[in-house]
């Protein structure tokens, strides 16, 4: 995204006046897309963060699931340190 600004603002030196302002009506667009692909970007590292792939169905649980949703499978149940 910042190459892609850095490339529309580089092409303003070059560009007739007309041509300039239709490109430079595309940052506000940009910009937009920018922080959409942040919120996605956090939610997938969230997601991937809290999650864990059952053994016996590989599909994701919660980590704080003890058991899966989809097949029932108990995963083993943390013990407390030894002290």
């Amino acid at each position: 995204m910042i190459g892609g600004s850095a490339i529309l603002f580089a092409l303003n030196v070059f560009l007739t006046d007309e041509n300039a302002m239709q490109i430079t009506m595309l940052a506000p667009v940009q910009n937009f897309l920018f922080f959409v692909s942040i919120v996605l970007l956090t939610a997938g590292i969230y997601l991937i963060v809290t999650s864990k792939p059952c053994p016996a169905c590989g599909e994701k649980v919660h980590r704080r699931h003890l058991d899966c949703k989809y097949c029932g499978w108990i995963f083993k149940i943390p013990r407390p340190p030894r002290r």
